[in-house]
């Protein structure tokens, strides 16, 4: 059976305590944390809130200081940064009895905040195939610390939108295509690795890269063990909510995810609502 999360961008406060009062209002007990809480509290006092059931996802808990989390990345202040930052939240994992921890391929860039969402300059992209060799190393040492606590590792495919394509190829994005998810995890074959696949990610994807979305879906099926659902038209990952009648809606057939997380963004409890209907007739087609 598959779990339904709602990332915390969904709701309409960044702030913890305020957000975790309004899932009970709307009756949401399983809850995705992610990047955008204001707080830099250590997370681990969830441990204490048993009606709740929490993930945990990439950028949280927020650091103090800002930075771009790549475990792709040449610079080796901000490799070290990026290593421990998931380790920090797999161990937050372990006190919050988590079973997944939830980390974005790299970048073959070197990216800044102010980058994010609104494209990386192409000077600033490094050799993707030495970033690919960094990412690997890197995950492997990830999903070695976290095995010890029986924490699964997730690697969420890059979005290429094309702000970011460089003479119309990804230059900078790892693991985007269908091609490259398959060839990572042929590679990796770690125990404690699995997929979590942004369909939102992949749509825009396929459209930037002249790929077929169905095909992309069905060849990465196998890897998936999460999924990040939001809709958007293809030109951007803009996290739009989605229903019944949605293209997200009708791609579930094709999985068989032990979780997924409703990742639209900012939405109300009808959208919520809506969202959860979608999902169960999708599983269910």
């Amino acid at each position: 059976m598959t779990s339904t999360y709602l990332s915390t961008g969904a709701f309409n406060t960044k702030y913890l305590d305020e957000l975790l009062l309004e899932a009970q209002e709307w009756g949401v007990r399983h809850i995705e944390l992610s990047a955008g809480l204001k707080t830099h509290r250590n997370l681990s006092h969830l441990s204490a809130k048993s009606d709740f059931h929490f993930l945990v996802h990439n950028y949280c808990p927020p650091p103090v200081r800002p930075f771009v989390l790549n475990l792709a990345s040449e610079d080796k202040d901000t490799l070290a940064l990026s290593q421990q930052h998931c380790k920090t939240a797999v161990e937050l994992c372990n006190d919050l009895k988590s079973p997944w921890y939830s980390v974005h391929a790299g970048f073959a860039a070197k990216v800044k905040p102010e980058h994010l969402g609104k494209g990386i300059p192409s000077i600033n992209r490094t050799d993707k195939a030495q970033a690919g060799i960094i990412f690997e190393d890197s995950v492997g040492e990830l999903c070695h610390f976290a095995s010890a606590m029986g924490v699964e590792i997730l690697v969420e495919n890059n979005v290429v939108e094309p702000q970011n394509l460089v003479h119309g190829r990804n230059e900078m994005l790892l693991l985007a295509t269908d091609t490259e998810i398959i060839d990572f995890f042929s590679r990796m074959k770690i125990a404690n690795l699995n997929l979590l696949l942004d369909v939102g990610h992949a749509n825009v994807s396929c459209v930037s890269l002249g790929l077929d979305r169905e095909t992309y879906f069905e060849r990465v099926a196998p890897f998936v063990t999460g999924l990040h659902l939001s809709s958007n038209n293809g030109d951007r990952d803009s996290n739009q909510t989605f229903n019944k009648d949605t293209w997200v809606s009708n791609c579930l057939k094709y999985f068989e995810a032990k979780y997924c997380v409703i990742e639209a963004y900012r939405i109300s409890k009808p959208q919520y609502l809506a969202c959860l209907e979608a999902i169960e007739i999708g599983f269910s087609s």
